[in-house]
């Protein structure tokens, strides 16, 4: 029997949780799908698809512009084939699981679906899966021709995921998965981090002797306000602004977790914490700094990985802690660490 806070644990229950996990986890990966990865590109500012004649190029999914080509501010044809034996009577779909903001679909040169109408704002797609239905009156027996038209600007989130084609009832299983996965489930759980914050900071308004409340509470409120912005209002401001503030956002999170980690197990590193408190407030300057040098995706990783240098200290402390007293809480949070810095 293990006892957390008073409360015991069955481990017969423990190995059933695990059971569980697994079988949802197979459940996952027998329903995943078979995409496409391999489809041929063509850059052109083309309103409609381009002719087979011309230089299309093969191209690999998923095709992130800001690694294969970050400087690129324009437009890009996507073309697959999808082989169908006669025309299905059910409703087909394309699904993608991550694409740009300005985006439209043709089947057979019709257009079945935009992320935007001409002119008007984008939709914010970038954090969200994408499901277009696909009318059986425009397919044809044998081969059909898909073509993705994708507007992008450099230093913006643009490109595609893989693509797959089918019956719209298989592929809406996985977008809503997806959905879920991706959209709804970490809108969630960052409102309910943000809750336990804002518990923790009552709790430290009525025992101010402990800072390690409010630093827990502030770093909590901090991780949800920047991941519900992320997914529900990204870009919400031109880059490069919002790369910075997303990493600053970051940092600051990982900073008040490093403290907090400190504060729990009683120790006291004066210059690391005043360093660590100069690194979180010079990040987003250093940022904007090397912007004539280095895209702000370049730089926002330079940033992070110097995260990684201040999450070290902590990590090793609490790690030392839990080796000499055994206590459960610093056991729990050098595990903690340990995967988190893992990641």
């Amino acid at each position: 029997m293990f006892g957390v806070l008073g409360v015991s644990i069955n481990p017969l229950f423990i190995r059933r949780v695990i059971a569980l996990a697994a079988l949802l986890l197979a459940g996952f990966a027998s329903a995943a799908l078979q995409p496409c990865t391999q489809v041929d590109i063509l850059l052109s500012d083309a309103a409609h698809p381009p002719d087979e004649l011309e230089a299309w190029q093969p191209q690999r999914l998923p095709d992130e512009w800001q690694r294969t080509r970050p400087q690129f501010s324009g437009t890009a044809w996507y073309r697959f084939r999808a082989e169908v034996p006669v025309v299905p009577a059910q409703v087909q779909a394309l699904y993608l699981p991550r694409a740009g903001d300005r985006l439209a679909v043709f089947v057979n040169g019709h257009l079945i679906g935009s992320t935007s109408e001409p002119g008007g704002e984008p939709m914010n797609t970038w954090k969200r899966p994408l499901l277009f239905t696909i009318p059986p009156a425009v397919l044809q027996a044998g081969e059909n021709l898909i073509h993705i038209r994708l507007e992008g600007r450099a230093g913006h989130y643009s490109g595609i995921s893989e693509a797959a084609f089918g019956p719209q009832t298989e592929l809406r299983d996985a977008y809503w998965r997806r959905f879920a996965l991706q959209t709804i489930g970490p809108v969630g759980l960052a409102a309910a981090l943000g809750l336990l914050g804002i518990f923790f900071l009552i709790l430290w308004s009525r025992r101010r002797d402990d800072s390690s409340y409010v630093l827990f509470g502030a770093a909590s409120i901090v991780w949800a306000v920047r991941n519900v912005s992320d997914v529900l209002f990204h870009l919400a401001i031109p880059q490069p602004h919002w790369e910075i503030a997303m990493t600053a956002l970051y940092f600051l999170f990982v900073g008040l977790l490093c403290l907090f980690c400190l504060r729990f197990v009683g120790a006291h590193l004066p210059r690391y914490e005043r360093l660590l408190r100069d690194a979180m407030l010079v990040s987003p300057v250093l940022m904007y700094a090397l912007l004539p040098w280095l895209s702000v995706v370049d730089s926002s990783r330079i940033v992070l990985l110097g995260m990684l240098g201040f999450v070290a200290p902590p990590l090793f402390v609490v790690a030392r802690k839990a080796l000499q007293e055994r206590s459960l809480g610093a056991v729990l949070i050098a595990l903690a660490g340990g995967v988190a810095f893992a990641f």
